[in-house]
């Protein structure tokens, strides 16, 4: 999946970040103060793959900023537009990718 209009929908449609692991089971998946993700027949099966799901989840939203910003900056310098405003905009956003992606226990 390509679409980063779609992803970006996607990522406004899902419990709020942070997410973070239950306070009992390590693999069940709390965001927004409920419950998301209640692993069920040793799935995910380690803490570094529900480590994984919550920081990818908490990375999304900055992820999703630079990609903006990359895919901007790309068509504006495609249809020969001065591109510092673009430009700028991605620089910052990827000074400012340092996202708080670990899961919190």
């Amino acid at each position: 999946m390509n679409d980063l209009g779609k992803l970006e929908r996607l990522e406004k449609a899902a419990t709020p970040v942070p997410w973070r692991t239950g306070p009992i089971n390590y693999a069940d998946i709390y965001g927004d103060g409920e419950l998301i993700l209640l692993a069920i027949k040793d799935r995910p099966r380690t803490v570094e793959d529900v480590q994984a799901i919550i920081a990818l989840r908490n990375a999304y939203p900055s992820l999703l900023s630079v990609a903006r910003a990359a895919k901007d900056y790309v068509d504006d310098s495609a249809d020969d537009a001065p591109v510092t405003v673009a430009m700028e905009r991605l620089r910052a956003e990827l000074k400012a990718f340092e996202p708080n992606v670990l899961p919190k226990t």
